[in-house]
């Protein structure tokens, strides 16, 4: 404890709770038992110690309760109505607070708090994320919007920051401020004499004007909690008085007497990192399919509410709270960031599987819905499709289907009878192309599909003569196409091999391969003019050896000297009308990767798809991205906005963009790169490096080191596809470009096969746009869905990514046919409901209560 503050003059508040990791070194069917374990012992020493209290902070756990043993549910319902009990946390588990994404953040409070108002009557309004890796920037607003004053964390440890208090005010992104704890030495404790614990702690704790801390205790990890010999070591040493008074309390207790006191707290205004950044780039594919189910619950969702909305369909509540809670669970701090074992991994691939799987059920379901409620007039000889849009302003994308009609060939038309450019693409199936007696060929075709807001548009495929159509068959390789879009100037899509390079252009971009690096030589705007030549010594590929434990711990940055994959060939499989590809073919060591750099007519990024079947263990992946600028910082994107961080080589979490500002041939240049299923990166002077893939043994905590004697499993053996985006533009746009080709990587537009039906609805139509006097708009629709409790009334969240205020107009059925000017601050967050009858239009807070509300119960004092 400080040197200024005696040891009687200070007050501990003894926070008695038992930390569980609902999976780590077990199963979650361990610890669900445990939960009974634990709890059960809970409620023993509460019956036997009329002074004590006790904190329990994940909701999952209390909801494994209600089901396997509701009568010690009720026991503890007992106790927490006594205020015996406290209920902290409020969320459904103690997640990764770097990784997930906005709704998910808002879903674990919306469902965790739900639970504990429905079965206790109260909210919690202390958070607990005591064991997880790092705290994003975004997170008190969040927490501020679900009911939440004060939070509670331990790492980053004093080694790791250069926070130096315990108690301060956590100020977030927008200007949202916590009181928040850094709990000293640590969360949990011996089973025995506290004495120990007690000198470790206090020496951690700095100290407070009112003399008041907290020291957390009890057994932890797998659950057990506060024992007898807790209690009597705390009774002993209270008489000793040797570390002041030391009181039973609860975090709710501690903070209130910290806000009666008027006290002036310190401010922290930045994120609370860094620890284990090794977890930011673990289990590849895990991580994919995460951030896919969260996209597709959220497509569900939107889906679901327009036929709900619309069409008078039954919202499925239950159906997607259910996958929702699926999708959280294994946002767990263990197993997210992979560091559980590899059986236990083996349980999440198949749970998030399962939500992912339901999800796409769900959102099929009202696809169909309202695809069958479509007004297509039969046309014999015709194949409409249907092409649906997630996003709620007008995207204009690539759009691929696959499917046999008659082997003719084929032209294309949009729901007006225009003829809409279409290429022939190579197809998925690996078959003949006639597949029946009918004549029927299969064939995969792309085009540029423009749909409405959040709607669709109705497209049609037919069968024409092959020599009047000649023009819209794929031409050859040293043939470039031209093809006009809209209003927009012809395109040349040109994929070309030289001797010593490639090279791909759509007539706004321009971009050269040096065929021996696999890189990018030069990248040319042609618009501006503006030309990157990259250094030739700039490696993109680079795999170093990587002896950290699967935490990452004591490593603060992967850029090191080492390997680059060996360029085998380079080759063009797409040259236009609407998209050129150059694919270039690599190696290492017993690993094969495959670059598939995509230029799309109209499109003002480069797309690299890449197929990676990777054989290294303890190595790291680095995907460079050199492109000859210079820069001292970057941009992050966080759950909303972005954080600037120094261009110093170090490991940071991200979600799916990072963009540099810097100097490049006398000129500023911005240099976006987005993936769509990465989180682990770093900035060195200005070029961006990719965390590709990550492979240390599975639970593997130091100081233990492998034996050569023993076999281990590494992770992220095999194969491997994902996704990144290049952007380069001369002017700071703040990320809003960047953001929205993430979007259209992480839902892109979706087509399906229709067929003929009579129906109310247009061959096009969009049901809810954000826009802003038509620009582009800085306000963000994230989810749509229908209010919980409710069959008809609509929740839309939107969201200001950017530093100043932002100002949009929501327009469409699905409110009514109403206009709604939207004003956000700077990063701000703001959830509205819409009413089924009246459409009129309320702020709710992130549990979709009004502001107003001011009748909850906080819980126990």
């Amino acid at each position: 404890m400080g040197s200024d503050m005696e040891a009687a003059d200070s007050r501990i508040h003894m926070i008695g709770h038992a930390h569980l990791d609902a999976v780590w070194l077990w199963p979650w069917t361990e610890s669900y038992q445990e939960v009974r374990a634990t709890l059960r012992s809970a409620v023993q020493l509460l019956s036997e110690d009329p002074a004590y209290v006790f904190t329990v902070e994940q909701v999952v756990f209390l909801d494994w309760l209600r089901e396997s043993d509701p009568e010690l549910f009720e026991e503890v319902r007992t106790y927490v109505s006594e205020g015996r009990i406290s209920l902290a946390g409020g969320w459904w588990v103690e997640p990764d607070a770097n990784l997930p994404a906005l709704e998910s953040f808002v879903r674990h409070g919306l469902y965790g708090q739900r639970f504990l108002e429905q079965h206790f009557g109260q909210l919690a309004s202390v958070a607990f994320n005591v064991d997880s890796f790092g705290h994003s920037a975004t997170l008190p607003q969040i927490l501020a919007k679900q009911n939440i004053e004060a939070y509670c964390f331990l790492r980053p440890g004093p080694h790791e920051s250069e926070l130096d208090q315990s108690l301060f005010s956590w100020q977030g992104l927008d200007g949202t401020a916590l009181m928040a704890y850094r709990i000293p030495h640590e969360y949990c404790s011996p089973g025995d004499d506290l004495r120990t614990h007690m000198e470790h702690a206090t020496q951690a704790i700095t100290p407070t004007a009112t003399g008041d801390s907290m020291v957390f205790y009890g057994v932890g990890n797998h659950g057990g909690g506060p024992t007898r010999e807790n209690l009597e070591s705390i009774a002993r040493l209270n008489r000793t008085g040797e570390f002041g008074q030391l009181v039973f309390a609860t975090p709710r207790q501690f903070f209130d007497t910290v806000a009666a006191s008027s006290t002036h707290l310190p401010t922290w205004s930045s994120e609370l990192q860094h620890h284990a950044v090794g977890t930011y780039s673990t289990l590849s594919n895990f991580k994919k399919l995460h951030v896919q189910a969260e996209n597709l619950l959220n497509i569900a969702e939107r889906y679901s509410s327009i036929a709900t909305r619309s069409l008078a369909w039954p919202y499925p509540h239950r159906e997607l709270e259910a996958a929702w809670k699926l999708l959280l669970f294994n946002q767990f701090h263990d197993v997210l960031p992979g560091t559980s074992l590899e059986s236990a991994h083996r349980d999440a691939d198949r749970q998030l599987g399962a939500a992912f799987a339901h999800a796409q059920m769900i959102a099929n379901r009202a696809l169909q819905r309202v695809a069958s409620k479509i007004d297509i007039p039969l046309d014999a000889g015709t194949q409409p499709i249907v092409v649906f849009n997630p996003h709620c302003t007008t995207v204009e994308g690539f759009v691929e289907i696959e499917f046999a009609f008659p082997s003719a060939e084929w032209t294309l038309r949009d729901s007006t009878g225009t003829r809409v450019p279409f290429q022939y693409i190579q197809a998925e199936a690996t078959i003949n192309e006639a597949v029946d007696s009918r004549g029927l060929s299969r064939r995969r075709i792309g085009f540029r599909a423009t749909v409405p807001g959040l709607g669709y548009a109705v497209y049609s495929v037919e069968a024409a003569d092959h020599k009047a159509l000649a023009h819209e068959r794929p031409p050859s390789a040293d043939l470039p196409a031209q093809v006009t879009l809209g209003t927009e100037p012809p395109q040349r899509l040109v994929g070309h091999i030289a001797e010593k390079h490639a090279s791909l252009t759509n007539g706004i971009i321009e971009i050269e391969i040096d065929s021996a690096t696999g890189w990018i030589s030069e990248f040319v705007n042609l618009r501006s003019g503006h030309r990157l030549r990259v250094p030739s010594d700039r490696a993109h590929t680079v795999v170093t050896r990587d002896t950290s434990d699967t935490w990452g711990h004591g490593v603060r940055s992967y850029v090191a000297p080492g390997a680059s994959f060996t360029v085998n060939s380079v080759t063009v499989v797409e040259n236009g009308p609407l998209r050129a590809a150059v694919r270039v073919d690599s190696s290492f060591g017993s690993s094969r990767m495959s670059e598939t750099f995509r230029l799309t007519a109209g499109s003002d990024h480069l797309q690299v798809d890449v197929i990676l079947d990777w054989r290294e263990p303890l190595s790291v992946l680095k995907l460079r991205v050199p492109l000859g600028v210079s820069s001292r910082s970057a941009r992050y994107q966080l759950q909303y906005g972005y954080i600037e961080r120094p261009a110093d080589s170090r490991e940071y979490p991200g979600q799916r963009w990072v963009t540099t500002m810097g100097r490049a041939g006398g000129r500023d240049v911005v240099t976006s790169v987005i993936t769509d299923a990465k989180y682990g990166y770093d900035c060195t002077e200005g070029e961006i490096g990719i965390t590709a893939l990550r492979s240390p043994a599975f639970a593997w905590h130091d100081p233990r080191e492998l034996d050569p004697t023993e076999r281990y499993s590494f992770q992220d053996q095999g194969l491997h596809s994902f996704t990144y985006a290049v952007h380069v533009a001369l002017e700071d746009d703040h990320g809003r470009r960047a953001g929205a080709i993430a979007r259209e990587l992480g839902m892109p537009l979706d087509a399906r096969l229709e067929s003929f039906h009579k129906g109310p609805l247009a061959l096009r139509a969009g049901y809810l746009d954000c826009s802003s006097e038509g620009h582009e708009t800085p306000v963000e629709i994230t989810t749509v869905k229908i209010a919980e409790e409710s069959e008809r009334d609509l929740i839309i969240r939107t969201v200001n990514n950017f530093p100043s205020p932002a100002e949009s107009v929501l327009s469409g059925p699905l409110i009514g046919g109403n206009r709604h000017s939207v004003n956000l601050s700077p990063f701000e967050v703001d959830t509205l409901r819409i009413t089924a009858d009246s459409h009129s239009i309320t702020q709710v807070d992130l549990l979709e209560k009004s502001h107003d509300a001011g009748s909850r119960d906080r819980g126990q004092r």
